[in-house]
């Protein structure tokens, strides 16, 4: 489930949502606000892709992914 946040990267953490955990999110360098995140079912394993985060452009291309 992709959300779009408008959080600082040490506020995102704080989220709790009820049988779901934060497994990527992607925030800005230049700015006060986030911009992406994904949350999945508690049981579901994944592995966040982190070479995308390495090909995103601030404002121009943002992304993250698993």
């Amino acid at each position: 489930m992709p959300v779009r946040h408008w959080l600082k990267e040490k506020n995102i953490e704080l989220i709790s949502i009820d049988k779901l955990k934060l497994v990527s999110n992607s925030n800005r360098s230049k700015s006060d606000h986030g911009v992406s995140c994904i949350y999945v079912k508690q049981y579901v394993q994944t592995k966040e892709v982190n070479y995308l985060k390495g090909i995103s452009k601030e404002k121009y291309f943002e992304m993250t992914g698993l």
